[in-house]
């Protein structure tokens, strides 16, 4: 199922920078920039391991900043990133409970506050590969923090006076409740941002 999302979205990708490419055509690579924008995030695996019973956690719902430098020098296309922001993660209960339809009950909603640094590599003008590694702070729980990884793939294309930058990446962290029980991450995320240059 991961294999055939991240296929597909390559496949979009074939038609959304010919699409943008009519609003600018400057590099949206080089030099340093500043982001802000959503992401969506869909899980795969179980949420919780153990004897307690709860509803999954499958839908994510997220802000995120990120800082992009480039790693070598100003006209490099490998850029050093760092990103933060917050997301929340609502069970199926809970969304049933949000759009007004029947539901057994409403669980509490978990926030989550990622620090990661990592690397990014474009390719060609617009498409890039990346890799980040950090920490999660769960803000539900005691700020308790654990490690996580998010390889991923994307495309930027210029937009007004910056650039739009679409990616989907793959994370997974494990963090443990308030019960005691293994709340485990494992999802596919899809981040829009809007891309400030901050020139050189």
């Amino acid at each position: 199922m991961k294999l055939f999302c991240a296929a597909a979205f390559i496949f979009c990708l074939q038609f959304v920078q010919p699409a943008f490419a009519q609003y600018g055509g400057s590099p949206v690579t080089i030099g340093k920039s500043l982001s802000f924008g959503f992401e969506g995030n869909g899980s795969f695996a179980k949420q919780f391991d153990g004897t307690q019973q709860y509803a999954p956690y499958q839908i994510g719902l997220g802000f995120v900043s990120r800082y992009e430098h480039p790693f070598y020098n100003m006209e490099s296309n490998l850029n050093f990133t760092a990103t933060t922001g917050v997301t929340a993660f609502l069970s199926d209960q809970t969304v049933r409970h949000i759009l007004g339809r029947p539901n057994t009950y409403t669980e509490r909603v978990y926030y989550f506050i990622p620090v990661k640094a990592g690397l990014k590599y474009y390719w060609g003008e617009n498409f890039y590969v990346e890799g980040e590694a950090g920490g999660i702070v769960n803000a539900s729980n005691s700020f308790k923090t654990t490690l996580t990884y998010a390889p991923g793939i994307g495309v930027a294309v210029p937009f007004g006076q910056g650039a739009l930058d679409l990616g989907l990446r793959y994370e997974a962290y494990n963090q443990t409740d308030v019960f005691g029980e293994l709340f485990l991450k494992s999802f596919l995320s899809l981040r829009l941002v809007y891309k400030i240059d901050l020139g050189n």
